[in-house]
């Protein structure tokens, strides 16, 4: 396989997990092609990591030709490339020989010395352009350039794979709608945090479930993040080694993430800060911020926010696709966790003050920024592992809100079965009382009227009180979900 230097010079992150990913990439490009893929995730979350984990040394049947755009202008993206494939095609000899690219050659003539020797040889092959949106940003009618050259590749049915590796957000146009690329791309395989199991597996494998879970909601899941976190170690000790000290590698993550992305991180960074403390509102979130003075004027920095994957914007289940019952939150623990308490003191930080700030700060408020993240690992427990309490995992999950009625966990399962669910984190050990107030609201909603199957499912870290124990055993349509189950841990669900 051959690697220009730069591509070489990747992130320096061991992989985490992805085998799912890396199996279904491996199963999409183990054809003879053509066939076109596209993976998309957003900075951090191990897109090359994945790329290199597929495509190693140990390949076989395929020539891998990568290329990993720095960011360069158009005239240097086309000499390195050029230079990629020259030396790809003279390790590789064809009968008659395939002339190479000159370094200063346009587009087209890049790409067509492969085709030719795709068509000379028929050697299956696969062409991954890694940091697809760097290309585009040095040449915008690259998309329609890769198209034509893709579309003399399927019309002679040469044995290539194109994998395209981007960012999200508007350079993956070409891939939607009347986009060059639309009609030829399969399924997007798209990379956000990695699973909740995962991470805690790695950080925290021999650590009571409550300890996890706690760890998780700060943590969360991006693969830098957990790549810097140091491994068996308590909370308090994974924060003053990695994000608290003034050396840590974490300190500053949030700042410099902004700085990266936007011109002026100002609003942006207060707007995460409104949805890490819990609001979750349009009203709200504009009134918790007073530079903006409408919500028109909020507007475009949520929808960057959601392009950059940092903030999602969800609807309740039994929402129309065009209702304003609208909430937002903000897309992985750490975000929150680093908008929340270290974004507003990072001078203190910078002094050394971390551990006062622990003391004083953040503990005291943790259980709090817990309990926002808890239903997220709800539903994602659902989505995952339903299957291990439920008898099937989830075929959507979210929340239920509306006129007099908010169900923070809610999903309809493959097996048709729809679950109403609480999330509690702390507190007194819920009773009977948890499942009642799940009856009234379920009663408020339309969401899953008519189906035969209909579970009140109560997730709690606190053990549950014998009351709840008790209906739980007499009645098939309750389940109690404890911590132990969430992660994998359980005897099964309590019903």
């Amino acid at each position: 396989m051959h690697y220009l230097t730069y591509a070489k010079y990747i992130y320096a992150m061991a992989f985490l997990g992805r085998d799912e990913e890396i199996q279904e990439l491996r199963n999409r490009t183990g054809g003879p092609g053509p066939a076109l893929t596209l993976v998309t995730g957003r900075r951090g979350a191990g897109k090359t990591a994945l790329l290199r984990a597929t495509f190693d040394e140990t390949t076989a049947g395929s020539r891998i030709l990568w290329y990993r755009a720095p960011p360069l202008p158009d005239a240097g993206q086309r000499a390195l490339l050029a230079a990629t494939v020259a030396s790809f095609l003279e390790e590789r000899a064809a009968e008659p020989p395939v002339e190479p690219p000159d370094s200063d050659a346009p587009w087209p003539e890049i790409l067509e010395p492969l085709d030719a020797w795709l068509y000379r040889t028929r050697t299956p092959s696969v062409l991954v352009l890694d940091a697809w949106e760097r290309l585009v940003g040095a040449e915008r009618r690259l998309p329609g350039i890769v198209a034509d050259f893709w579309a003399g590749v399927r019309r002679r049915g040469l044995p290539l794979h194109l994998v395209l590796a981007s960012r999200p957000g508007e350079v993956t146009d070409a891939f939607r709608g009347d986009g060059p690329l639309a009609d030829w791309v399969g399924p997007v395989l798209h990379l956000g945090p990695l699973p909740f199991r995962e991470v805690v597996g790695r950080l925290a494998p021999d650590a009571p479930a409550r300890d996890r879970i706690r760890l998780h909601a700060v943590i969360g899941g991006w693969p830098e993040v957990v790549a810097r976190v140091p491994v068996g170690r308590s909370l308090e000790r994974s924060l003053e080694e990695a994000v608290l000290g003034a050396k840590t590698p974490l300190l500053r993550w949030g700042q410099e993430l902004l700085e990266r992305e936007v011109q002026s991180p100002a609003r942006y960074a207060a707007l995460l800060r409104a949805v890490s403390r819990g609001e979750r509102e349009w009203g709200g979130i504009r009134d918790a911020i007073p530079d903006f003075t409408s919500g028109g004027q909020m507007a475009p920095y949520l929808q960057r926010l959601e392009e950059m994957e940092l903030l999602t914007v969800e609807r309740s289940l039994d929402a129309s696709p065009r209702s304003r019952r609208r909430r937002y939150r903000v897309n992985d623990p750490f975000v929150a966790f680093w908008f929340r308490f270290v974004l507003p003191h990072l001078g203190e930080l910078e002094r050394g003050e971390g551990s006062a700030l622990w003391r004083e700060r953040i503990r005291p408020r943790l259980d709090e920024h817990v309990g926002l993240q808890f239903p997220g690992l709800c539903r994602e427990y659902l989505a995952r592992h339903g299957d291990e309490a439920l008898g099937a995992v989830a075929r959507e999950a979210g929340g239920l809100w509306g006129a007099g009625y908010d169900l923070p966990v809610a999903a309809t399962l493959r097996s048709g079965a729809v679950v109403y669910g609480s999330a509690r984190w702390t507190g007194e050990a819920p009773g009977e009382e948890v499942v009642d107030a799940i009856e009234e609201d379920l009663g408020r909603t339309r969401y899953g009227f008519g189906r035969e199957a209909r579970l009140r499912v109560v997730f709690t870290v606190p053990d549950p009180a014998e009351g709840l124990l008790r209906r739980a055993a007499r009645d098939e349509a309750v389940a109690v979900v404890g911590a132990g189950d969430l992660v994998g841990e359980g005897e099964g669900p309590r019903r």
